[in-house]
């Protein structure tokens, strides 16, 4: 039957039963049988009339609704026919990756980019959320791999760090002029603006915030790095962020840092459920030696 739509579809594309057998060899006679083939295939339905200029003709009703469908069965037929005979196709590894927001927006782009040029038969699908939610697909079998920030995993997942996230201090250019030193008492003058729970960097940010024995008189929350950043440029309150979200707004002049008298680092990390079979692939390999490559 797939000839018969072959046939009809030809037809309908070009208006001429003449035309259509020329473009598929065919006689015109034996396009025709095709289509009427097919029209019985139909329960004996009128697929074509008589347009009313020439010989050229046109679909029915029912030839419009059978055309479009025609065309999808033979686009998915032929989809499949290539897979299968093609032979020498790579085989494609899909994994899927959640990525919380820093890793997100700034390492995994440069990941996508490695993995098509070094790893063409690997295919990833991505995924954004708080470490706290990328924990909690992986759990749940939702995604592969978790690219996460935070400290706490949540649940007992095979772990191995991969890139060092410096955080630092920031302010707007007038807030900045405001802190004279980095005194317990100066600092907890100012608003803090902090990530919502779940957040990697939340964590970092509430505990530079004991490690400097601060008391906050406010505090600030928001859900996305780029949020954090823009409520510091509007004299909103001090926060620590990673570097590689604030640089882009450092270099416009939005936000200053503030310099510490002491670095302050985190490290980013992939985790997996140990025993998937997906592990088993020599790419995922591959894949990890790009990731530390960072």
């Amino acid at each position: 039957m797939f000839e018969e739509m072959r046939a009809f579809v030809a037809v309908a594309e070009v208006g001429s039963y003449t035309k259509a057998a020329e473009i598929m060899s065919f006689s015109q006679p034996t396009i025709s049988q095709q289509v009427r083939r097919l029209e019985m295939f139909f329960g004996g339905v009128a697929l074509f009339e008589k347009s009313g200029v020439g010989n050229s003709i046109r679909l029915t009703e029912a030839g419009e609704y059978a055309f479009a469908s025609c065309k999808d069965m033979l686009s998915l037929l032929d989809e499949t026919i290539e897979v299968i005979n093609n032979k020498d196709r790579e085989e494609v590894t899909r994994v899927r990756v959640g990525a919380s927001h820093t890793i997100c927006n700034y390492l995994v782009p440069k990941l996508l980019k490695l993995v098509e040029e070094e790893l063409p038969g690997l295919e990833i699908i991505t995924t954004i959320g708080n470490t706290k939610k990328i924990c909690s697909l992986l759990d749940k079998g939702t995604i592969d791999l978790g690219l996460i920030e935070g400290r706490d995993m949540y649940f007992p997942f095979v772990r191995q760090n991969f890139y060092e996230d410096e955080m630092i201090l920031i302010g707007s250019p007038y807030l900045a002029t405001l802190i004279s030193d980095l005194k317990p008492a100066t600092l907890s003058r100012q608003a803090w603006i902090v990530r919502e729970q779940g957040s990697g960097t939340r964590q970092e940010q509430m505990d530079f915030m004991r490690t400097m024995r601060l008391s906050a008189h406010q505090i600030r929350m928001c859900h996305t790095n780029g949020e954090n950043i823009e409520m510091v440029a509007n004299d909103l309150g001090l926060s620590l962020v990673s570097r590689l979200s604030a640089e882009n707004s450092l270099a416009l002049g939005k936000v200053v840092e503030i310099p510490l008298k002491k670095r302050f680092v985190r490290n980013f990390s992939y985790i997996y459920r140990e025993g998937s079979s997906l592990w088993e692939s020599e790419q995922l390999s591959h894949l990890f030696a790009l990731l530390e490559s960072f």
